[in-house]
Protein backbone atom coordinates (compact mmCIF):
# COMPACT_ATOMS: atom_id res chain seq x y z
CA UNK A 1 0.00 0.00 0.00
CA UNK A 2 1.27 3.23 -1.11
CA UNK A 3 0.61 6.52 0.73
CA UNK A 4 1.54 9.65 -0.55
CA UNK A 5 0.76 12.60 1.82
CA UNK A 6 1.78 15.96 -0.50
CA UNK A 7 4.76 17.53 -1.54
CA UNK A 8 4.09 20.28 0.49
CA UNK A 9 4.36 20.59 4.59
CA UNK A 10 0.64 22.00 5.47
CA UNK A 11 -0.33 19.51 3.24
CA UNK A 12 1.21 17.18 5.14
CA UNK A 13 0.56 18.31 8.61
CA UNK A 14 -3.34 17.85 7.95
CA UNK A 15 -3.31 14.70 6.20
CA UNK A 16 -0.31 12.78 7.83
CA UNK A 17 -2.06 11.87 11.05
CA UNK A 18 -5.44 10.32 8.90
CA UNK A 19 -3.50 8.38 6.60
CA UNK A 20 -1.53 7.25 9.34
CA UNK A 21 -4.81 6.13 11.21
CA UNK A 22 -5.80 4.13 8.01
CA UNK A 23 -2.40 2.32 7.66
CA UNK A 24 -3.52 1.61 11.47
CA UNK A 25 -7.10 0.93 10.63
CA UNK A 26 -6.18 -1.60 7.64
CA UNK A 27 -3.05 -3.50 9.53
CA UNK A 28 -5.84 -4.31 12.03
CA UNK A 29 -7.96 -6.24 9.42
CA UNK A 30 -5.16 -7.18 6.89
CA UNK A 31 -2.26 -8.16 9.10
CA UNK A 32 1.04 -8.42 6.85
CA UNK A 33 -0.43 -5.67 5.32
CA UNK A 34 3.19 -3.21 4.33
CA UNK A 35 2.65 0.72 3.50
CA UNK A 36 5.24 2.49 1.59
CA UNK A 37 5.72 6.35 1.54
CA UNK A 38 7.58 8.53 -0.62
CA UNK A 39 8.38 11.78 0.70
CA UNK A 40 9.56 14.57 -1.77
CA UNK A 41 12.19 15.80 0.22
CA UNK A 42 13.47 15.83 4.20
CA UNK A 43 11.17 18.75 5.49
CA UNK A 44 8.41 16.68 4.39
CA UNK A 45 10.04 13.30 5.66
CA UNK A 46 10.26 15.34 8.96
CA UNK A 47 6.85 16.40 9.29
CA UNK A 48 5.42 12.86 8.70
CA UNK A 49 7.61 11.31 10.87
CA UNK A 50 6.49 14.06 13.62
CA UNK A 51 3.23 12.57 12.88
CA UNK A 52 4.48 9.24 12.76
CA UNK A 53 6.13 9.60 16.49
CA UNK A 54 2.93 11.09 18.56
CA UNK A 55 0.74 7.95 17.41
CA UNK A 56 0.10 5.14 19.39
CA UNK A 57 0.51 1.68 18.22
CA UNK A 58 1.32 2.74 14.85
CA UNK A 59 1.98 0.95 11.93
CA UNK A 60 4.76 -0.20 10.07
CA UNK A 61 5.57 2.05 7.32
CA UNK A 62 8.61 2.36 5.08
CA UNK A 63 9.56 5.96 4.59
CA UNK A 64 11.34 6.75 0.90
CA UNK A 65 13.14 9.51 0.01
CA UNK A 66 10.80 10.33 -3.77
CA UNK A 67 10.54 7.51 -5.72
CA UNK A 68 6.66 8.39 -5.49
CA UNK A 69 6.12 6.06 -8.95
CA UNK A 70 8.23 3.56 -7.65
CA UNK A 71 6.35 2.90 -4.79
CA UNK A 72 3.05 3.23 -6.75
CA UNK A 73 4.07 0.58 -8.90
CA UNK A 74 4.79 -1.76 -6.12
CA UNK A 75 1.35 -1.04 -4.86
CA UNK A 76 -2.06 -2.59 -4.46
CA UNK A 77 -3.63 0.67 -4.19
CA UNK A 78 -2.82 4.08 -3.40
CA UNK A 79 -4.00 6.34 -0.60
CA UNK A 80 -3.17 9.60 -1.92
CA UNK A 81 -3.56 13.62 -1.91
CA UNK A 82 -5.55 15.23 -4.56
CA UNK A 83 -3.37 16.52 -7.12
CA UNK A 84 -0.63 14.73 -10.19
CA UNK A 85 0.04 11.73 -7.76
CA UNK A 86 -3.46 11.03 -9.11
CA UNK A 87 -2.96 11.32 -12.69
CA UNK A 88 0.23 9.45 -11.86
CA UNK A 89 -1.83 7.04 -9.78
CA UNK A 90 -4.82 6.48 -12.98
CA UNK A 91 -2.01 6.08 -16.12
CA UNK A 92 -0.18 3.53 -13.84
CA UNK A 93 -3.50 1.88 -13.14
CA UNK A 94 -2.91 1.53 -9.80
CA UNK A 95 -6.61 2.07 -7.88
CA UNK A 96 -6.52 4.75 -5.64
CA UNK A 97 -8.30 6.77 -2.83
CA UNK A 98 -7.70 10.80 -2.81
CA UNK A 99 -7.96 12.58 0.14
CA UNK A 100 -7.44 16.17 0.89
CA UNK A 101 -7.71 18.93 3.61
CA UNK A 102 -7.59 22.47 3.87
CA UNK A 103 -7.66 24.62 7.10
CA UNK A 104 -11.30 25.33 7.63
CA UNK A 105 -11.53 29.02 6.68
CA UNK A 106 -9.85 27.95 3.03
CA UNK A 107 -12.38 24.92 3.03
CA UNK A 108 -14.91 27.78 3.44
CA UNK A 109 -13.50 29.87 0.68
CA UNK A 110 -12.62 27.33 -2.03
CA UNK A 111 -16.47 26.02 -1.43
CA UNK A 112 -17.99 29.41 -1.68
CA UNK A 113 -15.62 29.95 -4.95
CA UNK A 114 -14.59 26.68 -6.94
CA UNK A 115 -17.53 24.95 -8.21
CA UNK A 116 -16.68 21.32 -10.01
CA UNK A 117 -18.22 18.31 -8.90
CA UNK A 118 -14.77 16.39 -7.72
CA UNK A 119 -11.05 17.44 -7.14
CA UNK A 120 -9.55 14.20 -8.54
CA UNK A 121 -7.96 14.26 -11.82
CA UNK A 122 -9.40 10.60 -12.26
CA UNK A 123 -12.77 12.17 -11.51
CA UNK A 124 -12.55 15.18 -13.30
CA UNK A 125 -11.37 13.61 -16.36
CA UNK A 126 -13.79 10.82 -16.19
CA UNK A 127 -16.64 13.17 -15.85
CA UNK A 128 -17.78 11.02 -13.27
CA UNK A 129 -16.87 9.27 -9.53
CA UNK A 130 -14.72 6.34 -10.15
CA UNK A 131 -12.52 6.77 -7.62
CA UNK A 132 -13.31 7.81 -4.18
CA UNK A 133 -12.70 11.44 -2.87
CA UNK A 134 -12.92 11.41 1.25
CA UNK A 135 -12.26 15.03 1.38
CA UNK A 136 -11.86 17.68 4.50
CA UNK A 137 -14.46 15.53 7.52
CA UNK A 138 -15.23 12.99 5.37
CA UNK A 139 -11.09 11.95 5.14
CA UNK A 140 -11.17 10.00 8.80
CA UNK A 141 -8.83 6.72 9.55
CA UNK A 142 -11.79 4.69 8.93
CA UNK A 143 -12.90 5.69 5.87
CA UNK A 144 -10.02 5.89 4.35
CA UNK A 145 -9.39 2.64 5.14
CA UNK A 146 -12.73 1.36 4.03
CA UNK A 147 -12.73 2.91 1.04
CA UNK A 148 -8.78 1.08 0.81
CA UNK A 149 -9.88 -2.16 1.82
CA UNK A 150 -12.58 -2.92 -0.89
CA UNK A 151 -10.05 -2.67 -3.73
CA UNK A 152 -7.94 -5.25 -1.83
CA UNK A 153 -10.77 -7.52 -1.47
CA UNK A 154 -12.96 -6.77 -4.88
CA UNK A 155 -10.91 -7.88 -7.80
CA UNK A 156 -14.20 -7.15 -10.15
CA UNK A 157 -14.00 -4.08 -8.97
CA UNK A 158 -10.59 -3.16 -9.16
CA UNK A 159 -10.53 -4.67 -13.16
CA UNK A 160 -13.44 -2.50 -13.56
CA UNK A 161 -11.33 0.68 -12.55
CA UNK A 162 -8.08 -0.55 -14.22
CA UNK A 163 -10.29 -0.61 -17.44
CA UNK A 164 -11.85 2.77 -16.96
CA UNK A 165 -8.47 4.27 -16.49
CA UNK A 166 -7.04 2.83 -19.57
CA UNK A 167 -10.34 4.12 -21.27
CA UNK A 168 -9.51 7.92 -19.52
CA UNK A 169 -5.39 7.10 -21.15
CA UNK A 170 -6.89 6.76 -24.42
CA UNK A 171 -8.96 9.72 -24.38
CA UNK A 172 -6.11 12.02 -23.02
CA UNK A 173 -3.88 10.84 -25.30
CA UNK A 174 -5.73 10.99 -28.33
CA UNK A 175 -6.91 14.49 -27.31
CA UNK A 176 -3.10 15.86 -26.15
CA UNK A 177 -2.37 14.78 -30.37
CA UNK A 178 -5.39 17.19 -31.56
CA UNK A 179 -4.12 19.92 -28.89
CA UNK A 180 -0.23 19.54 -30.33
CA UNK A 181 -1.50 19.98 -33.99
CA UNK A 182 -4.00 23.08 -32.97
CA UNK A 183 -1.18 24.46 -31.35
CA UNK A 184 1.03 23.92 -34.54
CA UNK A 185 -1.69 24.65 -37.10
CA UNK A 186 -2.00 28.17 -34.96
CA UNK A 187 1.92 28.77 -35.08
CA UNK A 188 1.82 28.52 -38.86
CA UNK A 189 -1.05 30.78 -39.13
CA UNK A 190 -2.94 27.86 -40.58
CA UNK A 191 -7.08 28.80 -39.93
CA UNK A 192 -8.64 26.34 -37.78
CA UNK A 193 -12.26 24.76 -37.44
CA UNK A 194 -14.02 25.88 -40.31
CA UNK A 195 -12.31 30.19 -39.43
Amino acid sequence: MAMLPGSRLSEVSLLAGPMIGAARWLAGRRPGLRFVVPLVNQQVRDRFETALSACCDRPEMQLLEGNARTAMVASDAVLLASGTASLEALLLERPMVITYRLGRLSWWIANMVVKVPFVGLPNLLAGRAVVPELLQDDGTAEKLGAALLRFLEDPKQTQALKEEFRRIHGILRNHADERAADAVLEVMGVPQGGQ
